[in-house]
């Protein structure tokens, strides 16, 4: 039986996206959340920021958000260690 290095293994990379994925989400329901503030959740002026906001990933960075196509922030996720968000540093 042959035996594959370690350097043709893609978890960490599977890792990373996972990391991506919830992080890119928690933003969005962060947004959403945000906006639930001041409107109704059946109000046309949430269903229009719904409407005109999306998530785009691994294309410019890990994550950006988009409104009407226009970029409106980019995200760079790194997994760190520990459970501490003090000590997250801006990439």
């Amino acid at each position: 039986m042959e035996i594959k290095s370690v350097m043709h293994d893609a978890t960490p990379s599977w890792n990373g996206f996972n990391y991506q994925g919830k992080v890119g989400v928690y933003v969005c329901l962060s947004m959403i959340l945000e906006q639930l503030k001041s409107h109704d959740k059946d109000s046309d002026e949430f269903q229009k920021y719904l409407s005109e906001h999306a998530i785009q990933y691994e294309w410019i960075e890990d994550f950006s958000i988009l409104k009407d196509d226009i970029y409106i922030s980019h995200h760079q996720v790194k997994h760190k260690a520990g459970k501490d968000f003090s000590t997250h540093l801006d990439a």
